[in-house]
């Protein structure tokens, strides 16, 4: 088993390196519905959809991978990529300099900052991501508004011959 995991995990790299991102993305998620909390497999489905400009999954997936090692370099700068990606600089600066703590001699995150920076010297500040852009897994909706996890919907009730009133998204 250890070895088909790592399989998985060498066939989604060399996808990567021949910039084949979308058959990264392809085979670590078969992979990982096998194994999922691998964090090697997670975090290289984060480069291939970062490679893909897929933010909102990338912060899901750098969400699941935190939650297994909170103290994954990679995780923190890939989740700070997609911050920058979606305009949030705040919390991406937050996020690159966690990431800068873990691996200091991390020049991809040198780079992300300085871009940031640029951007504010330009007179942009950036916009806060919407909590509710990331996806929260089925596991962890409780009906609450957790502000880690963004906002999660109550369930809709069972039609019971009420009228339920749905929202225009």
């Amino acid at each position: 088993m250890a070895s088909d995991s790592l399989d998985f995990v060498q066939r989604g790299k060399v996808s990567i390196v021949r910039r084949q991102y979308a058959e990264a993305v392809k085979i670590c998620r078969l992979g990982l519905l096998g194994q999922p909390s691998l964090l090697e497999g997670r975090l290289v489905l984060g480069m291939a959809l970062t490679a893909l400009g897929r933010w909102d999954e990338v912060l899901a997936e750098m969400r699941v991978a935190l939650e297994t090692d909170p103290n994954a370099a990679l995780a923190w700068l890939l989740k700070g990529e997609a911050l920058v990606g979606k305009g949030d600089y705040l919390q991406a600066e937050q996020t690159l300099k966690r990431a800068k703590e873990l691996d200091p001699s991390n020049s991809k995150a040198d780079q992300l900052l300085a871009e940031i920076a640029t951007a504010r010297a330009a007179g942009f500040e950036g916009l806060p991501a919407e909590p509710t852009d990331t996806k929260v897994y089925p596991a962890r909706v409780t009906g609450n508004t957790d502000p880690e996890l963004g906002n999660v919907v109550q369930p809709m009730p069972m039609d019971r011959g009420q009228l339920v009133a749905v929202p225009d998204s």
